[in-house]
């Protein structure tokens, strides 16, 4: 009987899968991508039902996981399918979401790594914020509110950060004909390099994929040797013992709250190439005549943490979240800081006017530090190489003011100007609309939406726990 009705869903199923090829393509995308969702549940139903089936003893096995690795082959996903299957009936909603197709795997998996440092009552606490996040988000923006709801609800998480370092390790071994490099390092040190690499591996302006056949893991490496070469360089014969006392040094800043990395791709860089003459690192990257290195790490601080504000935004690096504080104390003693003030109610940057029709430096700085990205939604393009957009074009009146600056990558800066597609600022929020006037929903949008209101949430625990403890009656003293 199993057999017959297991060939009628089969059935079934390979008429749902051929129908997709009868539709418009981005339906049978979203189409496919439902059903793959509501499998995925199914599968994660399934697998909970077996966790205390006899069916899971007479197989000889002794857990969901070693079953999905004897019968369905699976490696690393038996482990995630039987993590699923124990998460999902604690969080009814999103159980009922990912059955129905609302929310992804993706969207599951978040919250997998993060039911441990937030802690599985903290979720189910907040259970209706972040389901109505990621019903309009990705998992990336659900990382990004679990990630602050984790600090809200521990606020112990730094010392467990700072403990972590003590698992920072490096390991150099020869592989074949090639060498291996292995480390785990901060994120303030993986910050840098990222930048760096990143930085360093593009290819120069003018050279096309014939003139450089490098793929780019290739370029990536190639870069990770710069640096390595340079830092060697500058540390044996540009020290602060070789500086000259008597000289001045007129660089400008080079670190700050921007995104940038250095150098232009193509150009200089933060660091001299191999070959160059030994002593000071070229460029604006130079140590104030150390000949240190001097990377740039973006490290957004708000004034609110600065003077130890209870619930204030945690410091945050670009790729790698939130630091914990006393690694942002350590930073900060030896850091060129540029200041921007902003607006406390919007956080948009102050203007200067129409004095400059291109974005300044310090304008761009700025912007980095509201914009990580192209501002279009769902456009991951880091802010570096975006271009600057003037909501209210320059050429009919508009100011090169910082609210009307909007960074966008070279397509979505086309598409604005030349494909019908318009962005507006509302209530200090962008909205963004196709050719045809219907709005692009934007994920960022939930994002601050839920982060606003976990921060409520939790400020009003933290609030109804103190006003309990207060009110409890005092015992009367001893006579």
């Amino acid at each position: 009987m199993d057999d017959t009705r297991a060939a009628e869903v089969l059935d079934r199923f390979s008429e749902a899968v051929e129908g997709l090829g009868r539709v418009e393509p981005t339906t049978a995308l979203r189409l496919a991508d439902t059903m793959i969702g509501r499998l995925q549940a199914a599968q994660a139903d399934a697998a909970r039902q077996l966790e205390t089936s006899p069916a899971l003893a007479a197989s000889g096995c002794k857990s969901v996981r070693s079953w999905a690795r004897l019968h369905l082959r699976r490696g690393v996903g038996a482990h995630r399918l039987a993590q699923r299957a124990r998460l999902l009936p604690a969080l009814p909603g999103f159980a009922a979401a990912f059955a129905t197709g609302q929310v992804t795997d993706e969207h599951v998996d978040t919250l997998l790594r993060w039911a441990t440092p937030c802690g599985l009552d903290t979720l189910q606490a907040h259970e209706d914020t972040l389901l109505t996040l990621a019903r309009a988000a990705s998992a990336k923006e659900l990382d990004q509110a679990l990630e602050v709801l984790a600090d809200l609800a521990r606020p112990d998480r730094d010392r467990d950060k700072v403990a972590a370092l003590a698992d920072r390790s490096c390991t150099i071994a020869a592989v074949g004909e090639l060498v291996h490099v292995d480390a785990m390092v901060e994120p303030a040190l993986g910050e840098a390099l990222k930048t760096a690499v990143e930085a360093l591996s593009a290819r120069p302006p003018g050279l096309t994929r014939a003139d450089d056949d490098r793929t780019l893991p290739q370029r990536r490496a190639d870069a990770f040797a710069e640096i390595v070469l340079a830092g060697i360089t500058t540390r044996t014969t540009g020290g602060p013992d070789d500086a000259d006392p008597d000289s001045t040094d007129d660089t400008p800043d080079n670190s700050s709250t921007s995104s940038g990395s250095g150098g232009e791709p193509g150009g200089d860089g933060p660091w001299p190439a191999p070959g160059r003459a030994p002593g000071r690192a070229s460029g604006p990257a130079s140590g104030r005549g150390t000949g240190r290195l001097r990377p740039q790490v973006a490290l957004t601080v708000s004034a609110e943490f600065l003077a130890g504000i209870p619930g204030a935004p945690k410091p945050l690096l670009d790729h790698f979240g939130v630091l914990p504080t006393p690694t942002v104390h350590r930073l900060l003693c030896d850091a060129d800081l540029t200041r921007i003030i902003c607006d406390p109610a919007t956080g948009l940057p102050l203007d200067v006017g129409r004095r400059h029709r291109l974005a300044t430096p310090r304008q761009r700085r700025a912007l980095a530090t509201v914009h990580r990205r192209c501002a279009f939604p769902g456009c991951e393009v880091p802010f570096r190489f975006c271009e600057i957009h003037h909501l209210h074009p320059w050429s009919t009146g508009g100011p090169t003011d910082l609210p009307l600056l909007v960074p966008y990558c070279w397509t979505h800066h086309h598409h604005l100007h030349e494909h019908g597609f318009t962005a507006t600022r509302h209530h200090h929020r962008l909205t963004h609309r196709r050719p045809d006037g219907r709005i692009i929903p934007d994920p960022d949008h939930q994002l601050q939406a839920a982060v606003q209101q976990l921060r409520l949430d939790e400020t009003a625990a933290a609030r109804t726990t103190t006003d309990t403890a207060t009110d409890t009656p005092r015992p009367p003293p001893a006579a």
